[in-house]
């Protein structure tokens, strides 16, 4: 004989199968109130409320997830993606790189960037942690922006300098260098080549 239950959001009653009563299921008559159910419970792990203004307890839960070493400060919290450390604080999640600053060496603005001078995305170690802004952070970093920015001369050995470089705007919207000296030896090999076509025709 099938057993009735009564639905937890409704009241109605209803049976459920004999696999949904195995399985400890089998609480909601339809897919309906099990939406509303799901919509209605309240979070399991609410968001710790921390904030920078009670610095003291702030730090107390930041080093929690922190295993310091006689180098770096391995973060041993949630990471992002990209293999950064998050931590929640101020009513929003942040790198945990930028909340150790924060808590630990002082004000940081929000278009600032943080370098690692250790060159690992998982420390949060304050003494290898260092402001800049993004232009400086470019010109240090790994990334193919910054390869290029500390590069001096052209792949033909021409000088990076005043008079020899010309900035035109990339399709991606970015800037770029041009050597105006091999834009002239392009230019003076184009007209050459020209000049022998053309000489070539009338000969013909």
């Amino acid at each position: 004989m099938r057993t009735s239950r009564l639905c937890r959001v409704c009241g109605s009653e209803f049976y459920p199968s004999s696999g949904q009563i195995k399985a400890g299921t089998g609480i909601y008559c339809s897919k309906k109130c099990y939406g509303k159910a799901i919509r209605n419970k309240p979070l399991t792990q609410p968001r710790p409320q921390r904030s920078y203004a009670d610095s003291d307890k702030c730090k107390m839960e930041f080093l929690r997830k922190v295993n310091r070493t006689d180098e770096c400060w391995e973060w041993m919290g949630a990471k992002s993606g990209n293999g950064y450390g998050m931590f929640y604080v101020s009513g929003k999640l942040e790198h945990a790189h930028r909340v150790a600053f924060k808590l630990f060496v002082g004000p940081l603005e929000r278009d600032m960037h943080i370098h690692h001078r250790c060159n690992h995305r998982y420390c949060v170690n304050p003494d290898h942690l260092t402001a800049l802004s993004q232009a400086d952070h470019n010109l240090i970093g790994d990334v193919i922006s910054a390869r290029n920015a500390r590069k001096t001369h052209c792949p033909k050995g021409h000088p990076y300098d005043a008079d020899n470089t010309m900035i035109e705007q990339l399709p991606n919207g970015r800037t770029g260098r041009k050597c105006r000296a091999c834009g002239r030896e392009r230019a003076n090999r184009y007209y050459r080549t020209l000049k022998e076509r053309l000489t070539t025709h009338e000969r013909i």
